[in-house]
């Protein structure tokens, strides 16, 4: 499958919006204000992202590390993870008891916005 050009992705990207936006971002589109390439790339990470996952979870910890010595648990979450991002991470946040997996969410425009999970107690 082709890659869609920066045009062609930014217009598939706005088409989605327009069918599965909130009433923000349908609000953006029709009046034409706002960041609406940005409110849609956001939206539509939210709306794919893994279950569990979130760009919340993932902009939480700025600072994390690839995790060393993964436990089990995280082992078992990162493999399904990878079916859906083989370049899936498990990481930890340095000073804190905070393990996660991180998965990157492509646009439609091409853009990638990373999601994560906290696993809280499973690490």
């Amino acid at each position: 499958m082709n890659k869609p050009s920066t045009l062609e992705g930014r217009g598939a990207l706005i088409t989605w919006a327009r069918d599965h936006g909130d009433d923000r971002l349908q609000l953006m589109i029709e009046l034409g204000t706002g960041d609406i390439v940005r409110a849609a790339e956001r939206a539509y990470v939210d709306a794919h992202a893994p279950e569990g996952y979130s760009r919340a979870a993932y902009q939480s910890y700025p600072e994390a590390e690839e995790r060393r010595q993964p436990t089990l648990p995280e082992l078992v979450e990162l493999k399904k993870m990878r079916a859906i991002d083989p370049a899936a991470r498990a990481v930890y946040v340095p000073g804190e008891s905070r393990p996660a997996i991180e998965v990157d969410v492509t646009c439609p425009n091409g853009t990638v916005l990373t999601v994560a999970r906290i696993l809280r107690g499973e690490g």
